[in-house]
Formats: structure tokens, C-alpha cells, sequence
């Protein structure tokens, strides 16, 4: 597959929602804190987190970076906590800290549905949920139900996604932002739900 030497530029269609992005932890105990290893998960979601090899997963913090992941590794020095943090596809990191304790997120965006699955702490950052079409797309959208009748490309198991998706939107997903870029810019779809 050709390599892209710069970014395409897409246009911004509108803007969805604003979310926070936050720290979650699933099954911590009140005591966990004391004596328990803390293991974290995140995904490859730039600039927020990234993996310093550019793959989409990594086994070691040393190999994460991202504005969201220093802000995680300095409050955790700051307390002097230990933890083990990796990369992997949001739905899977999403599902394999559920009821589990000593076990976390991050950047997680927080909703009403995910409001009593975790303990929160953030927030890390504000987002905004915005529609990008291609460059020499000629979508015109005055409010989200114009869109309701396009292809739409969103990030498996990701809250922007499954909104459109509750809401009877037609959305394909990926496991990654970059599967995403090329399906809309390869015409496989005609919109891109992220942040902005």
C-alpha cells in the first residue's frame, strides 16, 4: 500500500458533540491504592496517546506518549504508584478492564451510560465531535440528520460512534483512525466521525 507523504486535508462538516476525556478505573477497591499494581490501558488515539513506534498497540509505558499519557504517568510518579501500562485497540482494552479490579482507561470519554461503570478521575481534555467529508466532497450539512443518509466511518466501540449509531445513523467501523482516513478518502465512505 503507497505511503501518504503529508496528511490529506479533509474538510470539518460539524461539529457533533463536546466530551471530556478522562481516567476511568474499573474495580478498584478503596484499599487497592495501598498495596495493588495498578494496570492501565489506552489506546492509539493522537496526540492524546500515541506509541512511540507509531503501531497501534505497545507493552510498555516507556513506549506510550501523548498529551493524555504524561498527564497519567506524572500524577501516578507524583503518588509513587505502581502500575504497568499498555496500548491496544480501544474495544478490546475497553472490554478487558471491566470487573476487573486494580484495572483502568484512559482517555475515556465520559457519558451518562458510562457513568456508573467506573470510578472517574479527570478530567483529562475536552473534545468536540465533528464530521470531516473529503477535500472535493460536495456534502453540504445543515444539521446531523442530514446525515443520516450517509456512509459514515467511526472507531469500534468508540462513544461518538455508538451515538451515531444509537441514533439509526449508518456507521462502518475500524479499529483505527488511520483505516478510517482512507476508507473517506478512498470514497468507501462519505463522512468521518472524530474529534476536532
Amino acid at each position: 500500500m503507497p505511503k501518504m507523504s503529508a496528511p490529506p486535508t479533509v474538510t470539518i462538516l460539524n461539529i457533533v458533540k463536546t466530551g471530556l476525556l478522562s481516567l476511568v478505573l474499573a474495580g478498584v477497591a478503596a484499599s487497592a491504592f495501598a498495596s495493588d499494581r495498578l494496570y492501565i490501558f489506552t489506546e492509539k488515539y493522537p496526540p492524546y496517546n500515541d506509541s512511540v513506534s507509531g503501531q497501534s498497540f505497545a507493552h510498555n509505558e516507556n513506549d506510550i506518549t501523548g498529551i493524555c499519557t504524561d498527564m497519567v504517568k506524572a500524577a501516578l510518579k507524583r503518588v509513587d504508584y505502581d502500575y504497568v501500562m499498555k496500548m491496544r485497540a480501544w474495544s478490546y482494552a475497553y472490554n478487558w478492564v471491566q470487573d476487573r479490579e486494580n484495572h483502568g482507561l484512559f482517555c475515556t470519554a465520559r457519558t451518562a451510560e458510562r457513568e456508573d461503570q467506573f470510578q472517574w478521575v479527570g478530567p483529562l481534555a475536552s473534545i468536540k465531535w465533528t464530521l470531516f467529508a473529503a477535500p472535493d466532497s460536495d456534502i453540504r450539512l445543515n444539521t446531523l440528520e442530514d446525515a443520516k443518509d450517509l456512509q459514515i466511518a467511526g472507531y469500534k466501540g468508540d462513544v461518538m460512534t455508538d451515538y451515531l449509531v444509537a441514533k439509526g445513523f449508518n456507521v462502518t467501523t475500524g479499529v483505527s483512525g488511520d483505516v478510517n482516513t482512507r476508507r473517506l478518502m478512498l470514497g468507501q465512505a462519505d463522512l468521518w466521525v472524530t474529534d476536532g
